[in-house]
């Protein structure tokens, strides 16, 4: 009988603390984004008879994790602590843009960081921000990139570097609330490859 009763009191004990274990788990749960849209269109830009590999991108130290990152402030960068990317933003941003160069039809071919392509010519870019913007009127989803076209085997530095060039923009979010950062930011993504593959085609055009 002794055995039996503590038996009981041990069973309920691990019963109640399941019970306020079990919530708090779920409350911890991490909701993981990534982005997603539509590769840009090229109309009326003809194909040009090179192939390019991208390299893997850098990112900036305050970017370099799967946290989603937000400011609200000049000075300050916090982490969501249940809310992250599903990959890094230089690998996302990397694949992204290496995927609408491709799916464009205005490259010969086109081959990301780990593609064995023959090339005529390598993509370099760095992620200089990614991340969400707070004020009390808006939520907005800022992104920034360099990229760097290079020509290949060109011993010249002058004639290597074909393009050297900034892109930046902000999306605001249609609420606020990090969920709706992943919308946003693939907003900015889909505006900045658009741009971007357009100044790599102009450059390239210009080298003929």
């Amino acid at each position: 009988m002794k055995y039996l009763r503590m038996f009981l009191v041990l069973s309920l004990t691990l019963f109640l603390l399941s019970a306020c274990i079990g919530p708090e788990r779920q409350r911890e749960s991490i909701a993981y984004y990534t982005l997603d849209y539509e590769p840009p269109v090229f109309d009326g830009l003809d194909q040009l008879p090179f192939s390019i590999k991208l390299k893997r991108f850098s990112i900036s130290p305050l970017y370099n994790s799967s946290q989603i990152i937000y400011s609200d402030s000049r000075f300050k960068r916090d982490p969501y602590v249940y809310h992250r990317w599903r990959s890094n933003p230089r690998d996302t941003a990397t694949y992204m843009i290496a995927r609408d160069m491709s799916r464009s039809g205005i490259f010969a071919a086109v081959g990301g960081p780990e593609s064995h392509l023959s090339h005529s010519h390598t993509l370099e870019g760095s992620v200089d921000e990614f991340v969400e913007v707070d004020n009390e009127s808006e939520w907005k989803a800022r992104l920034s990139i360099t990229i760097t076209l290079l020509k290949k085997d060109e011993p010249d530095i002058s004639r290597r570097v074909l393009m050297t060039r900034n892109y930046s923009t902000s999306c605001k979010l249609r609420r606020k609330h990090p969920g709706a950062l992943a919308e946003a930011m693939s907003e900015a993504m889909s505006r900045l490859s658009g741009r971007m593959i357009r100044g790599i085609h102009d450059a390239l055009l210009k080298s003929l």
